[in-house]
C-alpha cells in the first residue's frame, strides 16, 4: 500500500483498541481471521477473503448485507490441516480469489453502505468518508 513500515498496528493493539478503530473505519478488508470476526460484531461493513474453509462455518451470520464473502473452494477438501500441508504455504483456494474480484466486492460494498438511508458502521451515521482499512 505504499505505507511506511511504522504505520503497522499488527501486534500492538489490544482487542478493546482495535475494536474501536474497526467501528471507525467504513470497511474492512482481510482474511478469514479474529479481526474479521470482531469487525462484523462490531458492525463494520467488511470484504473477508476465504481459503479452505467454508463461510458457511465461520463466515458473517449478522447483518449479511454489511459483507460480502469471496471464497472459491477446493472441491476436495474443505478443511484446513489436511495430511501433508505445509503450514507456511497460502491454500489453493485462497490463491483462486482475484485482485479483481476483491476490487469489484470494495466498490459494491461501499456503494451499498454508503447508500442514502443505512447507518455506517455500528450502527451510527458517518459524516465523512475515511479510507478502509486493511487488517488482518
Amino acid at each position: 500500500a505504499g505505507l511506511p513500515d511504522d504505520t503497522s498496528t499488527a501486534g500492538r493493539l489490544d482487542v478493546l483498541t482495535l475494536a474501536g478503530l474497526l467501528r471507525r473505519v467504513d470497511l474492512l478488508l482481510c482474511g478469514d481471521t479474529g479481526v474479521a470476526h470482531l469487525g462484523t460484531a462490531c458492525g463494520t461493513p467488511s470484504v473477508l477473503l476465504f481459503g479452505p474453509v467454508s463461510p458457511a462455518a465461520w463466515g458473517p451470520l449478522i447483518d449479511r448485507d454489511r459483507h460480502l464473502v469471496l471464497w472459491h473452494p477446493d472441491r476436495t477438501v474443505d478443511r484446513p490441516g489436511r495430511e501433508g500441508s505445509d503450514l507456511g504455504a497460502v491454500d489453493p483456494a485462497l490463491l483462486r480469489i482475484r485482485v479483481a474480484e476483491v476490487v469489484d466486492a470494495v466498490d459494491r460494498l461501499s456503494e451499498r453502505t454508503a447508500a442514502p438511508g443505512l447507518p455506517g458502521p455500528g450502527g451510527r451515521s458517518v459524516p465523512e468518508r475515511r479510507p478502509a482499512a486493511a487488517l488482518g
